[in-house]
């Protein structure tokens, strides 16, 4: 339902290119995240019209975007609790960057 109100449609979804990266099968653990390149058949469009972002570090993807890195944590892990997994994964990600925006060139 709300692909037809974001403007897409099963078409679109039906060609939608899922492409697993660094992914194997056989490997003797079990991956922490799944990640997958999608490539979309035609560009997103805008945002709704009012639609914000109410979560800190939450942006629009861009108009125009056709293809972007997803990026799924696997809850079968072994040795993580999930929900303090997640929130460290999160602080982790908003602070790696902090260095390289705060630093200036040499």
């Amino acid at each position: 339902r709300d692909g037809v109100a974001n403007g897409s449609s099963e078409q679109d979804a039906e060609q939608t290119k899922i492409t697993p990266i660094q992914y194997e099968p056989d490997f003797p653990f079990k991956y922490n995240n799944f990640v997958y390149r999608l490539s979309l058949p035609t560009d997103l469009g805008h945002a709704k019209e009012g639609y914000t972002f109410r979560k800190p570090g939450c942006v629009p993807v861009p108009a125009g975007t056709r293809e972007f890195i997803l990026r799924l944590s696997n809850p079968d892990a072994e040795g993580m609790h999930q929900e303090m997994r997640v929130q460290n994964e999160v602080g982790i990600l908003t602070l790696a960057p902090l260095p390289y925006i705060t630093s200036s060139p040499l």
